[in-house]
């Protein structure tokens, strides 16, 4: 990220746009569905944000570790899913 580990500068805008995002993604579900808080959307992204995050450093680095990294940032997905569909089903009142 950022072009390495050292340019904190780089991370630190690269934070903001991802956290900045995450928020817009939150808000852009609630407007859909709005059963679901964009707020518990975001907060539901930010773990999976911060282990993609070293997964791209990880691979930009060649680490040996990038492969494992990369499979635990994914292994976050099913929970986001299941956010979505809770939402989802509250809204629609499916419960």
């Amino acid at each position: 990220m950022a072009g390495s580990r050292h340019d904190l500068h780089g991370q630190a805008l690269a934070r903001g746009h991802l956290d900045r995002d995450r928020n817009a993604l939150g808000a852009l579900v609630h407007s859909v569905v709005p059963g679901l808080p964009a707020a518990t959307l975001s907060d539901e992204l930010r773990p999976q944000v911060a282990a993609l995050l070293v997964a791209l450093d990880d691979a930009q680095e060649a680490s040996p570790d990038a492969a494992s990294a990369l499979h635990a940032a994914a292994a976050h997905t099913p929970v986001t899913a299941e956010v979505l569909a809770g939402g989802a089903a509250e809204d629609h009142k499916l419960h």
